[in-house]
């Protein structure tokens, strides 16, 4: 990803991540960084917390909720969910060119 795409991400993203507490939020940047690491190099939620100096209950929360926003923001942007009709087409497929059920 390049900066120009992460500075992209932030800037959808952002508005929806900023937290109001007593205690000091992690930046939207950060939590940005840390979930696209942990996708995207598929190390354990230990190893990338430790990386962000995060703790791991926090960095379990902060994937949680960062992907949860990337689908929000993106969604109607790139993805198209498929209806039902679309998935058991995808799933006959899917036993068809593989043998497997899915």
């Amino acid at each position: 990803m390049t900066v120009q795409q992460f500075n992209i991400l932030h800037e959808l993203l952002a508005p929806l991540l900023i937290k109001k507490s007593i205690r000091k939020p992690l930046e939207p940047e950060l939590r940005i960084a840390a979930t696209l690491s942990y996708i995207a190099r598929g190390d354990s939620i230990r190893t990338t917390s430790w990386f962000f100096s995060i703790g791991r209950s926090t960095m379990y929360s902060i994937v949680q909720e960062v992907c949860k926003k990337i689908v929000q923001v993106l969604q109607s942007i790139y993805l198209r969910m498929p209806n039902r009709d679309k998935w058991i087409e995808i799933a006959n497929g899917f036993q068809t060119k593989w043998n497997y059920p899915n």
